[in-house]
């Protein structure tokens, strides 16, 4: 996850994940996007919601590499972080959504 191609890294913040083993409707995925409420996709269509991470849930700045999430959605799908062997700068990056449901 995060890499275009070969050589073309995204630079950028991915803060939550969230798999569905069906297609959302726009509405849903609109109220997602405009969302300001912590683990708000887990509201959403949870039978089939396959696996869910907050990805921000760790210290800020602290290396990533090697930190477990834990998958929400309750299907035991969880992550670990694999900086890779050039010790690319994998970090965490604080919570930035302060509220929960």
């Amino acid at each position: 996850m995060g890499r275009s191609d070969a050589t073309d890294w995204y630079n950028g913040t991915i803060y939550q994940v969230d798999i569905w083993d069906i297609d959302l409707t726009d509405g849903e995925i609109k109220s997602i996007y405009n969302s300001k409420i912590k683990r708000q996709a887990l509201q959403l269509q949870p039978d089939n919601l396959v696996a869910s991470w907050s990805l921000n849930e760790c210290s800020d700045g602290v290396s990533a590499d090697g930190v477990t999430w834990k998958d929400l959605s309750g299907n035991g799908n969880d992550l670990t972080g694999d900086d890779g062997g050039g010790d690319a700068g994998y970090t965490c990056k604080a919570e930035i959504k302060l509220s929960y449901p």
